[in-house]
């Protein structure tokens, strides 16, 4: 099993990207750092009855790959979701890669469990495309 970096030997390198959950000055390690996710960007809609998707509240289902984590990589994907009228994301595409695979691989799979009360238009549920960036924040090792 591999050792896992510790906050003594990572700094983030915008800490305006706080990983979630990972204080400096506690253990820090890929398992505890989570992504941030942009604001939804959708297409504009002149309608005053339309209401945008809500991110259902609870953890973020996203993961920091180990392998990117150890070799201080990070990055943003951002990606084209599909929000069905149910509120789930039943299609996901990359638009612009982190320049990471095991990144955008790790921003997919979590896009495809995130769960949202849905658009409407007019009362009704609707089914709905928009842009979500997923950011890494990439630690720096300090040896």
């Amino acid at each position: 099993m591999r050792e896992r970096p510790r906050a003594s030997t990572i700094r983030l390198a915008a800490p305006g990207l706080a990983m979630l959950g990972a204080v400096l000055g506690t253990a820090a390690c890929a398992e505890d750092a989570r992504p941030t996710l942009g604001g939804l960007q959708l297409d504009r809609f002149g309608d005053a009855s339309f209401v945008t998707p809500v991110l259902e509240p609870g953890p973020a289902p996203f993961a920091y790959p180990l392998d990117p984590w150890e070799r201080g990589v990070g990055g943003e994907t951002l990606l084209r979701i599909h929000i069905s009228a149910g509120g789930l994301v039943d299609s996901v595409a990359v638009v612009r890669s982190s320049g990471d695979p095991a990144l955008d691989s790790a921003a997919l799979a979590g896009a495809r469990r995130l769960r949202y009360r849905p658009a409407r238009h007019r009362d009704a549920p609707i089914a709905i495309w928009a842009h979500l960036p997923v950011r890494y924040p990439r630690p720096i090792r300090d040896d």
